[in-house]
């Protein structure tokens, strides 16, 4: 898997990471899930583990109920999202008592690599904020990932709408995913 990611990843050295998490009746649940998310977490993390791996993606980190997830286009970002959704809602369809709705958020970020792997500084953080402001089955995107989007791709992006970073990071433009 490194050496296909390598191949792949862009000269630039710019990464398009994918952050989804486990939300709770339209609000991601905060820090820690609680208790009766724990199976929804669990197929989450089955999920996202199947579909890394099918997408090319790497894992490059997990905090509480938020798991990130890099790849070397936003293309094969917003492949990898729309599949994580796709099974997340069809796991939902077939035990609606799971209560599995996911939530995402995508962000680019320039990629730093080195002797520890590939590292994205704080953007993972800022991208992990926007994949908590997704009400229920949402994707949403920075204004950076729009602005590298091929125009025939086969979504749009509508509502953008600003949310407050983490810690006093300001303000961030974000847009919906249609699918």
């Amino acid at each position: 898997m490194a050496d296909v990611w390598q191949a792949r990843r862009p000269p630039g050295g710019t990464i398009t990471v994918v952050c989804s998490v486990v939300v709770e009746q339209g609000l991601a649940s905060p820090g820690v899930a609680p208790r009766h998310l724990d199976v929804p977490a669990t197929v989450h993390q089955r999920i996202v583990q199947w579909l890394t791996a099918k997408h090319a993606g790497r894992r490059l980190e997990s905090a509480d109920d938020v798991v990130a997830v890099g790849f070397s286009t936003v293309e094969m970002g917003l492949a990898y999202v729309s599949d994580v959704m796709a099974a997340a809602a069809a796991y939902a369809d077939s035990y609606p008592a799971g209560g599995l709705v996911v939530g995402a958020g995508v962000h680019v970020a320039e990629a730093v690599t080195g002797d520890g792997g590939v590292a994205v500084d704080g953007h993972v953080s800022v991208c992990s904020t926007i994949a908590r402001h997704a009400r229920g089955a949402e994707v949403l995107v920075s204004s950076l990932v729009r602005d590298q989007l091929d125009r025939s791709a086969t979504f749009s992006l509508v509502e953008a709408r600003t949310i407050a970073l983490a810690r006093g990071g300001g303000e961030f433009l974000v847009h919906k995913v249609l699918w």
